[in-house]
């Protein structure tokens, strides 16, 4: 299929600065952008060494979700043009530059995109190019805390992290709209946290639509989302994307479980998520009508759909 690419004039980011009033250039998860620069590159260069990174996932509270797609859609409308626009987000893999060598510290860092091209071979339709200029006074970076998420490392006793435990009676995902670009069964997900860890890493980072996140915030039941560090089976496809073997990130939200002082926040399987997204912004999204995308996946992976 040909590619084609048509190019945001200079002068769009000129209003776009202006536009937000930012006065802060920094991730959504509460990064700096220069430290997050080091970071990537820091993860870049030392994840051949790690041959078993750590098994773990990132959870976000609901609270800090909702700020964050308020403040897309709120930098989505300071666009003077309707079509580049802020369109989603591409999360990082990262490493603290606490470390120099061997086993890696993983991180995340969660960036704002906005739409700059169309792109055929994308499973989008477009490319996506990061942004760091934020309103340093909006409510998301109020609590630094709150927005890095809380780690949590695969243990023997699980906290609320299905995909982590040995489950004979996990919910089922049977209605789900499996033509839902996004979505993916819980056996699959299952099977692809198992394969997390014992390999050295190889993806860069993945994108997510901003559509997926309002369906996230949408829903009142949820208390937060969980982000699992995945890889996909060999021989795994996807439309317009090479993901065999592969690491992904594999989004799943949560809801409130059991009683202080155990309580935890339990992944939530019902499907309401995926149906929502593909009702309310799946059918609407011009990105993906313009390629024909869909299938099953979770994100666009990177060096597939690199910044």
């Amino acid at each position: 299929m040909k590619k084609v690419i048509m190019f945001i004039p200079f002068l769009l980011l000129i209003i776009k600065a202006s536009a937000q009033n930012s006065d802060e250039f920094i991730s959504l998860n509460g990064i700096q952008q220069s430290d997050a620069g080091k970071m990537i590159t820091q993860y870049n260069s030392l994840k051949n060494q790690d041959t078993h990174p750590n098994r773990q996932s990132v959870w976000i509270n609901k609270a800090t979700l909702d700020l964050m797609v308020a403040l897309l859609l709120k930098e989505q409308q300071a666009f003077e043009d309707t079509v580049h626009c802020t369109d989603g987000i591409r999360i990082y893999f990262a490493s603290s530059l606490s470390k120099s060598s061997g086993r890696l510290n993983n991180s995340l860092i969660i960036v704002s995109t906005y739409f700059s091209a169309i792109d055929t071979n994308a499973p989008s339709g477009a490319h996506h190019t990061d942004y760091y200029n934020h309103d340093g006074q909006d409510p998301l970076f109020k609590n630094l805390n709150a927005i890095k998420g809380r780690v949590y490392r695969k243990t023997f006793y699980g906290r609320g992290e299905i995909l982590y435990d040995t489950c004979t009676n996990c919910e089922t995902d049977i209605d789900c709209k499996t033509d839902d670009p996004h979505y993916i069964t819980s056996g699959k997900a299952k099977k692809m946290v198992s394969n997390f860890g014992q390999k050295a890493m190889t993806t860069n980072s993945e994108w997510f639509d901003l559509g997926l996140l309002q369906a996230f915030a949408d829903n009142k039941q949820l208390d937060g989302i969980r982000m699992y560090f995945s890889r996909h089976t060999v021989g795994d496809t996807s439309p317009h994307q090479d993901v065999s073997d592969k690491d992904a990130l594999i989004l799943v939200p949560t809801e409130p479980h059991g009683m202080w002082p155990f309580a935890d926040h339990k992944d939530f399987f019902d499907c309401s998520i995926t149906n929502d997204y593909f009702k309310k912004y799946y059918s609407k999204h011009h990105l993906f009508n313009l390629a024909g995308a869909g299938g099953e996946d979770n994100g666009e992976l990177c060096p597939s759909n690199c910044n």
